[in-house]
């Protein structure tokens, strides 16, 4: 059952880097780092 531990907290960061920098920008309309047409205004 030890494996459990670390599995459990990299399948979490992968999830809120996913959230943080995927989900969140596709719903607040923004984007992170990306330097662009969209976000040159």
């Amino acid at each position: 059952m030890r494996w459990i531990g670390p599995t459990s907290s990299v399948f979490d960061i992968t999830t809120y880097i996913l959230m943080y920098f995927v989900i969140c920008p596709a719903v607040c309309g923004g984007s992170y780092g990306a330097p662009g047409v969209d976000n040159v205004l």
